[in-house]
């Protein structure tokens, strides 16, 4: 049961919470040895480098009451709940207007790729061929989880002594802040702000605020170890620790915070790895209990808890909907009451990556099951699986066509959205391998970090489809409604695919015409959708090769 109580109430008249509802390699051996031994030591790191202050159990049935508060908890310390209660909630002290600014329609952190709460960029498209364009070196243990926040085609990733701002096109620092002790493991961005968490020493601010203009400091507060990415709420931004969840208003203002207790074994008890998310004016966060926990976005007091199979090691993805996590062997969907949608058995180890959702279907990396999998996100149904021939960790990136992932043999894979089916692979340059990074897209560029501790840019080229030899001649050509391309009936009646490219040399349809069956197309994408009025190229491939050939569409 929850304890809730404004900041300063005793704790023996905090009144009670509400209840909770019932339910309980293709790489080889050494790349999932490698993929393994990075997931440990990320979570190690967040285990070791957390510093708690402990205090005296509260709360009835026999337990001892709380001490009285040391001058470091007055001073901000977050306090450990008594371990024989799930959480305990501390509300900090906050006007109601402050609270109240925080809740409010849901609002997504700022990305080019979807996360725990975001949508997909589904505008942006890559074709190859890729070119790479930058690379920067920043420490293996920094960049093979890091994901990079974009905006405004500006990259934040760490440097040397902090993080710098880089031009996403060119890599051009734009500016470098330096921060102290703190060693940065996640960012992202919130209005004018860029927030980065990390590891700093006891006592010294691990969640400092910089201008995204300029990287000037605007603030800087202490929680205890920050290992995910804040996320953006409409009046502030909420942010998750090795121990807590808090609440901050946009001038870095502490609105709430929960705090998690400690396991038995000693280790901090909050969300550590594992990112929130935002669903409806619902906070959701895993913690080390195994359980889901939903936390009112006004005020923080707790609304629902439910089971799950492990600890969450990835953030938590919402749709507006449902949430939707991945734990041990098993991806669940919840609705906003808490109530368990769906759940889905998945062959290999989906835990470190969180899933991804678009237009209704859920994207889930497999871990060591070395695919990328496609789920209906209404009922859980398996829509398509990708064998990728190597381990996947990290969320995939999804653009308008594609599902772009990332595996540990060192490979940005396109899977087509439309079928699984994988329309390109391009070899990353330097020499380690895609382990807890996600990719980032957007325009025409792809990045990701690596276990070398590379971060690398690379861009898509596309160039209008050449005509092949003997180009290939089209009836009505300019069309409106339908083509048809005439083959020569000399030429073999077998079968044949038809692949249609727009002028950018994008890939928007391909159709598998049947032996004896003249190829048409009806102006169409592959998701059935008109395309609009212009210059089409079209790909023959049959039994004698590939032809193409240029055909106008009329509005």
């Amino acid at each position: 049961m929850l304890s809730i109580a404004p900041a300063g109430t005793p704790e023996s008249s905090k009144p009670r919470g509400p209840a909770q509802p019932g339910g309980a390699g293709g790489v080889g051996a050494a790349a999932a040895h490698r993929a393994r031994g990075i997931a440990r030591s990320a979570r190690a790191a967040f285990l070791h480098n957390s510093r708690v202050e402990r205090r005296v159990a509260c709360g009835r049935r026999g337990v001892r009451p709380r001490a009285r508060a040391t001058q470091k908890e007055q001073e901000g310390a977050r306090p450990i709940g008594n371990p024989l209660h799930p959480l305990h909630l501390r509300r900090r002290r906050a006007g109601t207007a402050a609270a109240a600014a925080l809740a409010g329609a849901l609002l997504l952190v700022t990305r080019a790729a979807p996360s725990a709460g975001e949508s997909a960029d589904t505008a942006v498209e890559l074709t190859l061929p890729l070119s790479a364009v930058w690379h920067v070196a920043a420490g293996e243990l920094t960049l093979s989880s890091w994901r990079a926040p974009l905006r405004d085609m500006v990259l934040i990733l760490p440097a040397a002594d902090g993080v710098e701002a880089r031009a996403a096109r060119t890599g051009e620092v734009l500016w470098r802040a330096s921060l102290g002790s703190l060693s940065p493991r996640a960012a992202a961005y919130r209005g004018d702000l860029v927030l980065v968490g990390g590891v700093a020493p006891a006592g010294e601010p691990d969640l400092i605020a910089l201008d995204a203009a300029s990287g000037g400091r605007r603030f800087a507060v202490r929680l205890g170890g920050v290992f995910a990415a804040p996320i953006a709420t409409p009046g502030g931004f909420v942010t998750a620790s090795t121990h807590a969840l808090a609440a901050f208003d946009a001038a870095g203002a502490r609105l709430w915070q929960v705090d998690f207790p400690r396991t038995a074994a000693g280790y901090p008890g909050g969300p550590g790895l594992a990112r929130p998310a935002l669903l409806g004016e619902l906070v959701l966060a895993g913690a080390a209990d195994s359980r889901l926990h939903a936390f009112a976005l006004a005020d923080g007091h707790e609304v629902w808890s439910a089971p799950l199979p492990r600890r969450l090691l990835s953030g938590v993805a919402a749709d507006g909907a449902q949430a939707i996590v991945s734990t041990l062997d098993t991806i669940i969907a919840f609705d906003p009451l808490g109530h368990e949608r769906w759940r889905r058995a998945i062959a290999g180890d989906p835990a470190y990556a969180t899933p991804a959702v678009a237009d209704g279907v859920v994207y889930a990396a497999t871990g060591t099951g070395g695919a990328v999998l496609a789920l209906d996100a209404a009922g859980g149904r398996l829509l398509w699986t990708a064998e990728l021939g190597a381990d996947c960790y990290s969320q995939p990136a999804i653009t308008r066509d594609h599902v772009i992932a990332g595996d540990t043999a060192g490979r940005l894979l396109a899977i087509e959205r439309a079928g699984g089916a994988t329309a390109w692979s391009a070899e990353l340059s330097g020499g380690g391998g895609v382990y807890l990074a996600d990719p980032v897209v957007a325009d025409s560029l792809v990045g990701v970090g690596t276990a070398d501790g590379t971060f690398e840019v690379l861009k898509s080229d596309p160039a209008p489809v050449p005509p092949a030899a003997g180009a290939l001649r089209f009836a009505p050509n300019p069309f409106r409604d339908e083509v048809t391309i005439l083959v020569p009936e000399s030429e073999p009646e077998g079968a044949a695919e038809l692949l249609v490219f727009d002028a950018s040399g994008r890939l928007r349809r391909r159709i598998a015409v049947a032996a004896g069956t003249r190829p048409r197309w009806d102006g169409r994408d592959r998701a059935g959708r008109a395309l609009p009025a212009g210059t089409y190229f079209l790909r023959l491939n049959n039994e004698r090769g590939a032809r193409s050939g240029k055909v106008e569409r009329l509005r």
